[in-house]
């Protein structure tokens, strides 16, 4: 499953485009691509904001630029989970409007349950936010040495997180939509320029 993004009316500009002088369509390359890197590194910069990296990375690390034609380039996420980080899940799922369709053809896909990927990264992120367990105000530190016993209690709490997710499902936290909606107008408008350029010279 992954998430992947298209600006619309640049598939008529690229038809263009291959009609035109090799060196045309070398610029044309040089943008497409710069522009896929600095939506990739905006939507990595998403995923930071809203605290969704996970932390094994997976969401950053599935976060990529793949190369699928002449002058295309995809910006996609191939992490299983990217779908519901991106338009969130159940009751609170809201993708954007003109994304809607899209994110209907991730609906019905089963969220992996305990032992999964997804699930680990809720127990991950229940230890990190030190959500379980009794702590020391003065040291601001989780106490007692029973490494067992905090790992039960953070499952614990994780697999009711886990539940309420299930019940009423996850927030969005969008990083890639608003990496689109930022860089996806500029990168045709250069692909315009590059054009516009090449005719009048």
């Amino acid at each position: 499953m992954s998430i992947g993004l298209k600006i619309e009316g640049l598939d008529k500009l690229l038809r263009r485009v291959e009609k035109m002088d090799i060196a045309v369509r070398q610029e044309v390359n040089n943008e497409m691509m710069a522009g896929a890197h600095e939506m990739n590194n905006e939507a990595v910069l998403n995923i930071r904001k809203n605290g969704s990296i996970g932390f094994s990375g997976g969401l950053i690390r599935d976060q990529q630029v793949a190369k699928i034609g002449p002058r295309s380039y995809e910006v996609r996420n191939s992490a299983p989970y990217a779908p519901f980080v991106e338009f969130g899940t159940g009751l609170r799922a809201s993708p954007p409007a003109e994304w809607a369709a899209y994110a209907m053809t991730f609906k019905g896909t089963r969220i992996p349950g305990p032992g999964g990927d997804f699930f680990e990264r809720i127990v991950l992120w229940v230890r990190a936010k030190g959500l379980s367990g009794t702590y020391s105000i003065k040291t601001r530190r989780r106490t007692g040495t029973n490494k067992v016993r905090q790992a039960e209690q953070d499952f614990e709490v994780a697999f009711l997180i886990y539940l309420s997710i299930l019940k009423n499902g996850a927030y969005a936290h969008p990083f890639q939509y608003p990496a689109f909606k930022k860089v996806g107008p500029k990168i045709l408008e250069n692909v315009k320029r590059v054009i516009r350029r090449s005719v009048k010279s």
